[in-house]
């Protein structure tokens, strides 16, 4: 039986590490703060990206790396059916994502490097509600946002047109 639960919780560690890279960092803040995943990442490829853990807010609460008053630019979209309604430049590298489904479908909000690597999303979530925040660390570069979800059709929604371009300067 003690061999069985020191297996049972190695698994469990090994399980916790696994599809967060070096320099990513998961957290949740007190209430007075934002909720944040948080990753480091380089517009130009120069530096390797990290990509966030999707679905390990659960974590127990932790320092954020930048709370909503130290970011340098918060930027607020509109997710509507298909397209994300926003800004498309941004200052960083300390950039906070706000998100409202305005659609009539649910949507998420996933942010891509130069190559490609997820370095952070806002999950889906319903229409009508409004996203927990996240906080990037993004360097100067061009960044891709989109919506990988399907339709009740199976069409996924950055194929009809979620897809924009952001600039971090």
């Amino acid at each position: 039986m003690r061999v069985a639960l020191r297996l049972s919780s190695l698994l469990l560690l090994l399980a916790a590490g696994c599809g967060q890279d070096e320099g990513a960092e998961v957290r949740n803040i007190g209430e007075s703060d934002v909720s944040t995943a948080v990753a480091s990442g380089s517009g130009s490829g120069s530096s390797s990206g990290s990509s966030a853990a999707s679905g390990s807010n659960s974590e127990a609460a932790q320092a954020p790396a930048f709370t909503e008053a130290e970011a340098t630019s918060t930027l607020n979209f509109n997710l509507v059916d298909y397209e994300f309604e926003g800004p498309t430049e941004a200052v960083g590298p300390k950039v906070l994502f706000t998100a409202k489904n305005t659609g009539t479908q649910s949507h998420e909000l996933e942010i891509l490097d130069s190559e490609g690597e997820a370095l952070g999303e806002i999950e889906e979530f319903a229409p009508g509600a409004n996203a927990d925040p996240l906080a990037v660390e993004l360097s100067p570069g061009t960044y891709t946002l989109q919506c990988i979800l399907e339709n009740d059709e199976g069409e996924v929604h950055k194929d009809l047109g979620m897809v924009a371009t952001l600039t971090v300067t």
